[in-house]
């Protein structure tokens, strides 16, 4: 997934644009990577039942089809009354609910039933999650085509103000999952939410070590917790409420466990 989703913003998207007819109709790919990928497509039916095993890849191709979309709108002006776009785009490029099925293989005994009513919640804090937690690498690189910039500009506010967003939702999305969930379901959705937190900790993709080795607690406007940065050789300030990465980069498992 995150060899897809940086070559298809910066190489051909050719590869992209056929990947679905190709995997439809048995072709082989344009990319060998991407024959790789269908093959592994094919396999959920060995791991999941029917239905886990098809929403895993509607999601999965739906991944490609989202990587293509941005590529194809990297310039695009945004309509600020465009408010249901930014997720509109996320939802695809996201993967979250391949990422959440995957959590429930056949061979652990978990029905349809025991989960799909927390699906949702869970997609949607994969996806903020990891909006969350790329911030910091994605606003150092300059990017602006990501789901927080995009409802910054729908909802006209800052985009350190929507990460705040997304936190609080972050944390709803996690009570509502968890009080739905019980059981063995449950349990898979602590064991996943622990190591995908972990690998974006651990990933040097994501830069988090930067912000732990940089804290430096002050007081913001109206007596709010602020953290100072230096980064790059520039000093920046951002709320301490309204950053998750802040906390995640801590590496402490009480803040982790209370943010996310």
């Amino acid at each position: 997934m995150i060899y897809i989703d940086d070559r298809s913003s910066r190489g051909d998207p050719a590869p992209y644009a056929a990947f679905q007819q190709n995997y439809i109709l048995s072709r082989p790919q344009l990319d060998p990577v991407l024959d790789h990928f269908a093959e592994c497509l094919g396999e959920m039916w060995t791991f999941y039942d029917a239905f886990t095993a098809n929403a895993i890849v509607t999601s999965s191709l739906e991944f490609v089809s989202g990587c293509l979309l941005e590529n194809l709108t990297t310039d695009m002006p945004i309509n600020p009354l465009a408010d249901r776009y930014p997720y509109f785009l996320r939802s695809k490029t996201g993967v979250a609910q391949a990422y959440t099925f995957m959590m429930f293989p056949k061979a652990q005994h978990h029905t349809p039933t025991a989960f799909i009513q927390a699906a949702p919640a869970i997609s949607y804090w994969i996806d903020i999650t990891n909006d969350i937690l790329s911030f910091h690498k994605e606003e150092l690189a300059g990017e602006t085509g990501n789901y927080v910039h995009l409802r910054a500009a729908v909802v006209h506010r800052k985009p350190i103000e929507v990460v705040g967003n997304l936190v609080e939702e972050a944390l709803r999305a996690t009570e509502s999952i968890e009080s739905t969930l019980d059981g063995a379901a449950l349990d898979a959705w602590r064991t996943f939410k622990e190591g995908y937190v972990t690998f974006h900790i651990s990933q040097e993709r994501y830069r988090l070590s930067e912000i732990a080795a940089a804290l430096e607690p002050s007081v913001g406007l109206h007596g709010q917790q602020m953290v100072g940065l230096q980064l790059d050789g520039e000093e920046r300030s951002m709320p301490i409420h309204g950053s998750i990465i802040v906390a995640i980069a801590l590496v402490s498992s009480s803040v982790t466990y209370f943010l996310i």
